[in-house]
């Protein structure tokens, strides 16, 4: 398959409804971050923090308690797949915009790596956490990988949505010149 063939609007927006639909579990009530939320009291969730110490990661999944702990195996499976939604639309969104916007420069359509990037982030701390909500043991090392990939993925998260955000409006700004110009 052409790496144009990938970056279309279709592509964008079949990506976007599955990242989309992926969000709305993960954030929801009935098996994502608020019914953690309501299991555990309200206890921090490491994956919603920027940055936590590596030894503060076991105490974090203490303080969920069991159900808090139950409730967050559930939604950190929804999150190894909603990981993967982000990175995928991430990638495919910025290499539609590139293509649009560069379209003899064909290397910068895989600008959306930093996307994937944030995703395997993102799967790495889901690994590391679900052990630790499983009761395993963890050791300062696993929790420095999970507390670095934590802080990376929030950084190349951000990265990526100011990449799309000013894309998508130099997209708009270039078709308006370019519609101004023919007229």
């Amino acid at each position: 398959m052409k790496a144009s063939r990938l970056f279309t609007g279709r592509n964008v927006l079949s990506s976007f409804i599955l990242f989309l639909a992926a969000y709305l579990v993960i954030g929801g009530g009935w098996i994502g971050i608020a019914a953690v939320n309501a299991a555990s009291g309200g206890a921090p969730v490491p994956d919603m923090l920027f940055s936590y110490a590596p030894s503060a990661l076991s105490g974090m999944f203490e303080a969920l308690g069991e159900e808090g702990r139950a409730a967050y195996l559930s939604m950190n499976a929804v999150d190894f797949f909603f990981a993967g939604a982000y990175g995928v639309f991430y990638f495919i969104i910025l290499g539609w915009i590139a293509l649009l916007l560069f379209p003899s420069k064909g290397a910068l359509r895989f600008v959306g790596i930093i996307g994937v990037a944030a995703a395997l982030c993102d799967e790495a701390e889901n690994l590391v956490f679900r052990m630790a909500a499983s009761g395993s043991s963890i050791d300062e090392r696993l929790a420095s990988i999970a507390s670095s990939a934590t802080t990376a993925k929030f950084c190349l998260i951000v990265a990526t949505m100011i990449l799309v955000s000013g894309g998508l409006i130099a997209v708009v700004v270039a078709a308006v010149v370019r519609r101004k110009n023919t007229a």
